[in-house]
């Protein structure tokens, strides 16, 4: 029985578990290795749900981090490892990011991207 939490990072989470790349979707987030919560993607994670090898990315209010098994509840997508987590005695978070970090990274982009249609608005003068 697991009842012990450890935190860890998703460097060392890559590192230990060696989360395999998604092969159904070139443009995979989190470094080509998210599977997502739908479709044929879901299909391949519910066939592996049994084998030890599932973490789910789950997304809260305050932060992203990744829980061993097949979860539902908040779910932004799952990966798979090489490594089974049942090989561990206790039960794992791996933390993401904070939010906040999230957020003012989609802030940045959001800004890039409205400066560049700002460009192109000058340039036909709209």
């Amino acid at each position: 029985m697991k009842n012990k939490i450890d935190t860890i990072s998703f460097d060392e989470f890559k590192d230990i578990f060696e989360p395999i790349d998604n092969f159904m979707d070139q443009d995979a987030s989190m470094d080509g290795k998210l599977f997502d919560f739908y479709g044929d993607e879901l299909k391949y994670i519910k066939d592996e749900a049994n084998s030890g090898t599932v973490w789910t990315v789950i997304e809260d209010i305050d932060s992203r981090y990744i829980l061993e098994g097949f979860h539902i509840k908040n779910r932004a997508g799952y990966l798979i490892s090489t490594i089974p987590n049942s090989n561990i005695n206790i039960s794992l978070k791996v933390l993401l990011q904070d939010k906040v970090e999230v957020e003012d990274t989609v802030s940045k982009k959001e800004k890039k991207k409205l400066s560049f249609f700002e460009k192109i608005k000058s340039w036909f003068g709209l």
